[in-house]
């Protein structure tokens, strides 16, 4: 059988659990490997709908009216081929198309970017959508009947002319997906055809926060670092409190950007992040995580897990003068 350990197909025994697998890879003693059991995919439809013309394409958001509802029946049947039969400086109308909409002569105030229904001489039978082109009050005969509003391509307002032509109306899609994803210490767990194995959190240093990125080195000296807080926003390491850190790069973090403390209370204390946070003046972002990411996501207080940094940590204390420039070497460093 195949399975996948940190990003390499290898061929195992039916039957063959994680010890096997995770021969001659990074891992530490006790520390936590994620193992991601499936993938599933749900692709369903958006309430964004593009809208082809000829002059380009537009978004537009639908909302959850009646009016709305009742122009998503008629995508499919009424609206491709449909032709801008006036334009003002207020707005742009395609149509006509049938519907049963009542009339309704009250006059109602519409924003720019507003998609509305109108009945063409108060007559549904020809029906209009509306874009208005700003912000108007005026009286279409269907009342209100806002359906949406355009979010994307709202340039091409301007370039509208008359006998401009709706190609097509097509929903647009979303992908989620959900992995099944379990994260254990046990080396005996058997594993199956297909299974995806992390047994190290890969971090990618910055380069332009160079103090932030050697504490991460100091922190994860040993091979794997401890996860001494856990939240549902991050895990944070606060085994190295007593240094100085200084302002390095900032901005926004995103999820599994690791960041350092700079200062007030904590400085010093390493943060992983589950999900996106905005910048923080008092948090360098020191690096990313490439690779095991579910660790960090299912670590508990306490957890260890193993660490590898690109670039690895390069010390050669302690070694021959020949060793030393070889270890060096292949860390990318050359000796003078």
């Amino acid at each position: 059988m195949k399975v996948i350990v940190n990003g390499k197909t290898k061929e195992l025994k039916k039957g063959a659990t994680l010890k096997s697998a995770i021969a001659d890879e990074p891992y530490y003693k006790d520390t936590l490997i994620a193992v991601h059991l499936s993938e599933e995919k749900l692709v369903q439809e958006t309430s964004d709908f593009e809208i082809v013309t000829n002059r380009g394409t537009v978004v537009m958001h639908l909302n959850d009216t009646p009016e709305a509802r009742l122009w998503k029946t008629l995508v499919s049947t009424s609206m491709q081929g449909v032709t801008a039969r006036w334009i003002t400086h207020n707005i742009a109308a395609f149509g006509s198309f049938p519907t049963e909409l009542k009339v309704d002569r009250s006059e109602h105030g519409y924003r720019m970017y507003d998609c509305f229904l109108s009945l063409g001489g108060f007559d549904s039978s020809t029906t209009y959508m509306m874009i208005a082109k700003d912000n108007h009050k005026g009286t279409y005969g269907a009342g209100k009947a806002v359906i949406g509003r355009i979010t994307v391509g709202r340039h091409l307002l301007d370039k509208f002319r008359e006998g401009d032509e709706i190609m097509t109306v097509r929903p647009m899609m979303s992908e989620i997906s959900t992995e099944n994803v379990i994260v254990t210490k046990d080396l005996g767990y058997k594993l199956e055809d297909g299974y995806k194995i992390e047994t190290m959190v890969s971090i990618d240093l910055d380069k332009k926060s160079p103090a932030s990125a050697e504490h991460i080195l100091v922190l994860s000296s040993k091979g794997y670092m401890k996860a001494t807080d856990v939240t549902g926003s991050y895990i944070a390491c606060s085994e190295d409190l007593d240094v100085e850190i200084p302002p390095e790069d900032s901005g926004v973090r995103d999820k599994g950007c690791v960041a350092v403390r700079s200062e007030g209370v904590g400085q010093g204390r390493l943060y992983v992040l589950k999900d996106r946070r905005q910048q923080s003046v008092s948090h360098n972002i020191a690096g990313q995580v490439t690779n095991g990411l579910a660790i960090i996501e299912y670590a508990k207080k306490d957890d260890i897990f193993t660490i590898a940094t690109n670039p690895p940590r390069a010390l050669a204390v302690g070694m021959t003068m020949k060793a030393g420039e070889e270890f060096l070497k292949n860390a990318g460093i050359t000796m003078e």
